[in-house]
């Protein structure tokens, strides 16, 4: 296992924080909290290194009055009780055990029960009893996308319309989109028109550049008269499914 300077300055500071803690702290008051639930964090990197892992659990052990000589300790995101991030159970665990335990857990969602938080001189922490996984990580990953997805078609939803067919006249056609007006009930162009699109269209999928000259004559043949068909508005832009001729 390699280790950067930074990450070994990281686990030897909080590896001397903790034994300052364990000569010179002690709980002055705890409070119940219940039950708490959130993402099991993967944080092993002290538990990489067993030296390290034991000192610091041990200290921790007789700061907080534990039985165990390495408590489970763990890491809580997304939690329901934000006073703490930390979490530790009077249950031993070797450097071993903590990194397969982390490693089957970690980024499911869980619920820590028998919570209590403790007041002390070298600062707050809590304590649990009862462990629990709500949902295993691949399902949190699996409804987060989903979120995400719906979130993502609520805004598309949100800007984007299907606006249906129009009668128009086509002012120029181009493989991928055509300038036209609209037409109203009387063949005649509407001067106001409703829709959003100016008087640009884009054609998706779009008109195979050696048929083009065919559809332009036959538009020629209808005074240029068409209906587009299935007419959205996508991205802030109008696009249409078909340019279909209409019969004088």
């Amino acid at each position: 296992m390699i280790f950067n300077k930074k990450s070994i300055f990281v686990v030897l500071s909080a590896l001397f924080s903790l034994s300052a803690l364990a000569n010179d702290s002690s709980i002055t008051r705890s409070e119940s909290v219940g039950v708490v639930s959130g993402i099991l964090a993967s944080k092993t990197s002290i538990a990489e290194i067993p030296l390290m892992y034991n000192s610091s659990r041990e200290n921790m052990a007789r700061a907080y009055g534990l039985k165990a000589q390495y408590p489970l300790e763990l890491f809580l995101g997304n939690s329901s009780y934000r006073s703490c991030r930390m979490y530790y159970k009077d249950e031993n665990y070797t450097a071993k055990e903590y990194i397969a335990f982390v490693n089957k857990h970690a980024g499911a969602s869980i619920e820590l029960s028998g919570v209590q938080r403790h007041y002390g001189a070298g600062g707050l922490q809590c304590t649990f009893t009862g462990f629990k996984v709500l949902a295993s990580a691949e399902e949190v990953a699996k409804k987060k996308a989903e979120q995400q997805k719906a979130q993502q078609d609520k805004v598309v939803v949100a800007g984007d319309h299907v606006i249906g067919d129009m009668r128009v006249s086509v002012l120029r056609l181009m493989p991928e989109f055509a300038l036209f007006r609209l037409l109203g009930e009387d063949g005649k162009p509407v001067k106001d028109p409703k829709h959003k699109c100016g008087n640009r269209i884009y054609i998706d999928p779009a008109i195979e550049r050696g048929v083009v000259y065919a559809f332009r004559a036959e538009l020629n043949k209808n005074g240029n008269r068409a209906t587009l068909k299935n007419v959205k508005m996508m991205n802030g832009k109008c696009t249409t499914e078909k340019v279909v001729p209409l019969s004088l």
